[in-house]
């Protein structure tokens, strides 16, 4: 649930911090960074370096997470099936482009949320009622947002880095600046915080009913599937097709932000000049391409999905963030004092990692002060 407060409140803000800079009709979030300090050349680029890295970042975010429920549903190797997924995303992405996740999201979304509001419903009822799921699971871990198991310091941390991705993540930018008015991306994104921060609390329900059901499950990712079990099943069909297709749509998103920086940033910054319009197809597929196979090698090094989020937020996005609301709201905040920040944060990050890992003993006082 923690994840989806995170996530709720982050797309919320998004809409109403950042909606009305689709009137100064950005192309990249390059760009809008590069506005915010009276169109410095250095902040664009280092900007572009790094939200290409970050829009990597989270594409791999779906490729593992693609790759884990591939993995259950179907028994294969779990690099392996990474490595399916990443070549379904050339596909996806290359024949559908952005047509391919605006017509089908909506029946997706349906889809899923009936049938986790189903799958809620039938586990509980599988163990014998929400009474049994008590008894079994920690009384800890039924507190609200679990933080009398987790404590209120790391749960608050856990919803902020989210929230914080969320704020940084260069999809949700290319979303707003492609949108038809202001007025329609407020509306849009409020739906869908709302909508997300609702739906957080089934899959809450669905993992204890699963622990209910099987305490031994190794990994905690496979929960889901394996809640599928008590359902109808076409209905179970159903639901993996549309998530498996849900996760190829969202991530396709990433993909093609990666793809935009490429072609109206990266290649201007080390040609110096746009690509020519009849070789701008054929130069975004290759990237396409090129982006998707470092996403991969990202997804390679983890086979868990929320210590790879929260990892990759901590050492790309969390300068970002900071740099993208005091130059949304702070008139004075020039490229002198932006650049270091975006390098200051990882570089923190990874001291205090390379001291757990010296130190192993003290690490919990470490990454406290972290």
């Amino acid at each position: 649930m923690l994840y989806g407060l995170g996530g709720a409140v982050g797309i919320l803000l998004v809409a109403w911090l950042f909606a009305p800079v689709r009137k100064l009709r950005f192309m990249t979030m390059s760009e809008e960074m590069s506005y915010y300090t009276g169109g410095s050349k250095i902040i664009k680029n280092l900007v572009a370096i790094l939200i290409f890295i970050a829009s990597i970042g989270w594409l791999g975010a779906h490729i593992l997470g693609g790759g884990l429920y591939l993995a259950w549903a179907s028994g294969i190797d779990i690099n392996v099936a990474k490595i399916i997924i990443a070549l379904a995303f050339v596909v996806y992405v290359g024949i559908g482009g952005y047509s391919a996740v605006v017509w089908i999201d909506t029946i997706q979304s349906i889809v899923l949320f009936v049938g986790f509001i189903l799958m809620a419903i039938l586990a509980v009822h599988h163990v014998g009622g929400w009474s049994h799921i008590q008894q079994a699971v920690d009384p800890a871990a039924q507190s609200l947002f679990a933080v009398d198991k987790l404590g209120v310091l790391p749960a608050l941390s856990l919803a902020m880095v989210i929230g914080v991705g969320v704020l940084a993540t260069p999809s949700y930018r290319q979303r707003i600046y492609s949108a038809k008015t202001v007025s329609s991306v407020r509306h849009s994104f409020t739906i869908t915080g709302l909508l997300y921060l609702g739906f957080s609390f089934l899959p809450a329900i669905i993992g204890m009913a699963v622990w209910t059901m099987n305490p031994q499950l190794e990994n905690s990712g496979f929960a889901f599937l394996f809640a599928t079990q008590v359902l109808p099943p076409v209905l179970a069909m159903a639901i993996l097709i549309a998530g498996m297709s849900a996760n190829m749509s969202s991530g396709s998103s990433d993909a093609i932000a990666a793809v935009s920086i490429m072609l109206r940033d990266l290649y201007t910054l080390v040609t110096g000049h746009m690509p020519a319009p009849e070789k701008a197809i054929r130069l975004s597929r290759i990237f396409l391409v090129l982006v998707i196979a470092l996403a991969l090698l990202f997804a390679l090094t983890s086979n868990d999905i929320i210590s790879y989020i929260t990892k990759m937020i901590s050492m790309i996005m969390s300068g970002m963030f900071i740099c993208t609301m005091l130059g949304r709201f702070w008139t004075r905040f020039n490229w002198q004092a932006r650049s270091p920040r975006w390098p200051a944060a990882p570089g923190h990050r990874l001291r205090c990692w390379w001291i757990a890992t010296g130190w192993r003993s003290g690490a919990t006082r470490v990454f406290r002060r972290c």
